[in-house]
């Protein structure tokens, strides 16, 4: 009666383990999809899907975070239009070459 019970619980023990580890997967990817991300991954990331190269100054870029959520990564200049709409940045594309520039904020989006 004792080896029952105890086997029992060893298995109950084990379902209610295995129904966590299947569960934990993706309540992670979903933070992991939910975090921002430096700008400049972001035109790494563009690099590599549009076959175009970037030049910025890091130090300049380098804190700016983007909810990346909202690219699309196979268009270029809808990723740029957002990125110029919703971020202090602006741009140049001159052959395969996008050149990005930090911009200051007008005095109107200083007040908000």
């Amino acid at each position: 009666m004792k080896k029952t019970a105890i086997s029992i619980a060893v298995l109950g023990f084990l379902c209610l383990s295995e129904t966590a580890y299947a569960s934990a997967p993706a309540h992670l990817q979903q933070s992991v999809y939910s975090a921002k991300v430096p700008l400049t991954k972001v035109f790494e990331k563009l690099g590599r899907t549009t076959n175009m190269h970037f030049f910025y100054s890091a130090s300049d870029l380098g804190d700016i975070l983007v909810d990346d959520r909202k690219l699309n990564y196979g268009s270029l200049q809808e990723a740029l239009g957002y990125l110029k709409r919703n971020y202090s940045i602006d741009f140049m594309i001159r052959n395969n070459t996008v050149t990005v520039k930090k911009v200051a904020m007008a005095s109107a989006e200083k007040k908000l």
